[in-house]
């Protein structure tokens, strides 16, 4: 959602087709990017070959809530969405 510039939250209906097609993009580019980096490792995970991934040193907004957002400077905030936490820059989601 961040590298598409859509907000969480945003119900997927209200999507243009724009949007919808950054959305795919930038899903595919982080997926791809996830899997050269060896996944990411959020506490003790290991791959098969006892290796942590390191995707998760690349992670623009997610558990950065309070700091500043990599490209703006804007401070990341978290919501709770279905009692999970989203993390998003106000000025570079909208």
């Amino acid at each position: 959602l961040f590298h598409a510039g859509i907000r969480p939250g945003k119900a997927a209906s209200r999507l243009t087709r724009q949007s919808s097609f950054k959305l795919v993009q930038a899903v595919k580019k982080v997926l791809s990017q996830a899997i050269d980096a060896g996944g990411t490792t959020l506490r003790d995970f290991t791959d098969s070959n006892g290796q942590a991934g390191y995707f998760s040193q690349r992670l623009y907004v997610y558990g950065r809530d309070g700091e500043n957002c990599l490209l703006c400077g804007d401070m990341i905030k978290r919501k709770l969405i279905g009692q999970r936490s989203s993390f998003y820059c106000p000025y570079c989601q909208k």
